[in-house]
């Protein structure tokens, strides 16, 4: 019987995500030690509510996931993918690359201190003033974030307790997805995660234990700031077969403080999959970010055919979906050490 218990206590007060990349300049949160010594890490424990949103994503970071699980997507390329969705051009009143032009003019306006609070590092800010005097598309690319997802596998058991007061299961997984941008992007508003795990045969996975992380950053004080673990609202939001689950979050805080505004810049969903009864030998793990664009939250829909969003969001917002198919026989215990 799965432990709703377990579920419901998943929220975390300290800090996906992302996680799992590192930031290409100086800026913190997956800027790892490659000359440190390698942390060994109880994978019961980082998946569990004893361990903090913290060491939760230090372990993400630690993990160095295969890149051909990852996909990523350039701020500039997402309004041109937006544009060409809807059949504008770039000169069209309503393109998403004419508002992006227009963004990156007004914000030439503002001093550098100002941007630093909106999120720019000061390669970005460079890119931004060379934008002046020629706003082509490398400098649109510059100028832009770049966001990372990637869905990965830690752990894969038969047989196995998820910890010591709890069943053994037959079957026990550990997956997470990963999420992260390089920078804040330009245009904000409410992003959102959905997950859901298919398994190709008649035994199914539920979920037993779930974390949802999304850290925000003050880019003034070149630190993280809070750390927010959406859990409670993703398991509102669980599916009836308990086989997906989703929650969305601001992705600015304190938006009219100056400066102290604080960007999501990555996060994760960690979670524990479990079947009782059987051994299931394969699965797949579906993940969506949802970026929007303007005043909109994503209404997400976790279905047999995978996860997706209501169309009215989706004429307003990127998404990035991402899925990739597990086998038990194919999994190597020594990944997870």
């Amino acid at each position: 019987m799965i432990n709703k218990k377990a579920l419901k206590i998943a929220s975390l007060t300290s800090i996906f995500t992302l996680l799992f990349t590192s930031f290409t300049n100086s800026q913190i949160i997956f800027a790892a030690n490659t000359n440190a010594t390698k942390k060994h890490y109880d994978i019961s424990y980082i998946y569990s509510n004893k361990s903090s949103t913290k060491e939760k994503l230090e372990y993400a970071n630690s993990k160095n996931y295969d890149s051909s699980k990852k996909v990523r997507l350039n701020e500039f390329d997402l309004y041109k993918e937006i544009d060409n969705k809807k059949g504008l051009d770039s000169t069209s009143q309503n393109s998403m690359v004419k508002k992006y032009k227009d963004t990156i003019k007004k914000l030439n306006s503002k001093n550098d201190t100002e941007l630093k609070n909106l999120g720019f590092d000061s390669s970005r800010i460079t890119a931004l003033r060379k934008s002046k005097l020629a706003l082509n598309n490398n400098n649109l690319e510059q100028i832009g974030s770049t966001l990372t997802v990637s869905v990965n596998l830690d752990s894969y058991y038969h047989d196995m307790q998820y910890e010591p007061n709890s069943p053994k299961f037959k079957t026990l997984i550990y997956a997470i997805f990963s999420w992260s941008w390089s920078q804040a992007p330009l245009v904000t508003d409410t992003d959102g995660l959905g997950v859901e795990w298919l398994s190709n045969s008649q035994d199914k996975l539920q979920v037993y234990y779930t974390s949802d992380v999304v850290d925000y950053y003050n880019a003034i004080y070149n630190t993280v700031t809070s750390s927010v673990d959406y859990a409670d609202q993703a398991l509102n939001n669980e599916t009836i077969n308990k086989n997906g689950l989703f929650f969305t979050f601001p992705f600015q805080l304190n938006k009219q403080a100056k400066y102290k505004v604080k960007n999501a810049l990555n996060g994760i969903s960690m979670n524990v999959l479990v079947n009782t009864n059987a051994y299931v030998d394969d699965f797949t793990l579906y993940g969506l970010y949802a970026h929007s664009l303007n005043l909109s939250n994503p209404t997400f829909s976790i279905t047999d055919n995978g996860v997706d969003v209501d169309s009215s969001y989706k004429s307003n917002a990127e998404l990035k979906p991402i899925s990739q198919e597990f086998k038990y026989s194919e999994w190597d215990p020594n990944n997870n050490q």
